[in-house]
């Protein structure tokens, strides 16, 4: 019980970094990035407002550090002591403390850049996958709440049909996707009304191109 509760603190701790707040402060001339757009801390608002490299470290960041290395890290001492809890567990508390970070007043992200994280932390080409996925959303919708949504519940139905998980984490990976349609809500209305912004795909891929050449 007290690994598990350790490793959740260490989980939730290291989801609270406010990656798009302290490279904002710090590499991006003091843009606090709460000031800027949805006022979210995640990848999507920081790439809008944020210059291209800086945005992408924070990409890095929530989905390498938050997803990735806190998923290996559980499973690392929970392989250690025996014990049959999924690492991915704590990838979801990590998540939370994203979501609700308590270093910056619990004001955080909506969570799909460290989801991306807990799918590359299956694999480098599971996370490729995912990654496809919401792109592949991107280009037929054009919409991003609405592709890292429908990506959201894609990887929640795979998962079930091919992951061998305990019923108990079957629940949990169902019930995040649910967390994350939920926090898209204003993102929802706002397509009703057709005032979401979109995004075309091109642009999305010269973007990226960008973002590798440039520190616009």
């Amino acid at each position: 019980m007290v690994l598990y509760i350790l490793l959740a603190l260490f989980a939730y701790l290291v989801g609270s970094i406010p990656s798009a707040l302290i490279i904002g402060r710090k590499l991006d001339k003091g843009i606090d990035i709460r000031e800027h757009g949805s006022g979210n801390l995640g990848t999507t608002n920081a790439s809008r407002h944020l210059k291209k490299k800086n945005a992408a470290l924070v990409a890095l960041f929530d989905v390498f550090i938050k997803g990735v290395l806190v998923v290996l890290v559980s499973n690392y001492f929970l392989t250690a002591n025996d014990s049959e809890v999924p690492g991915l567990m704590f990838g979801f508390v990590s998540i939370i403390g994203h979501n609700f970070p308590v270093f910056a007043g619990f004001r955080g992200g909506k969570g799909m850049a460290t989801t991306i994280g807990l799918a590359f932390a299956h694999g480098f080409f599971i996370g490729l996958g995912a990654c496809a996925i919401i792109i592949a959303y991107m280009a037929i919708t054009g919409y991003v709440a609405l592709s890292s949504m429908l990506t959201t519940i894609t990887l929640s139905l795979l998962a079930y049909f091919f992951l061998d998980y305990p019923v108990y984490t079957e629940v949990t990976i169902f019930a995040f996707a649910l967390v994350m349609v939920y926090q898209h809500r204003a993102n929802i209305k706002r397509m009703f009304k057709r005032e979401e912004p979109k995004v075309n795909i091109i642009n999305f891929f010269k973007w990226m191109a960008t973002m590798l050449f440039t520190n616009k």
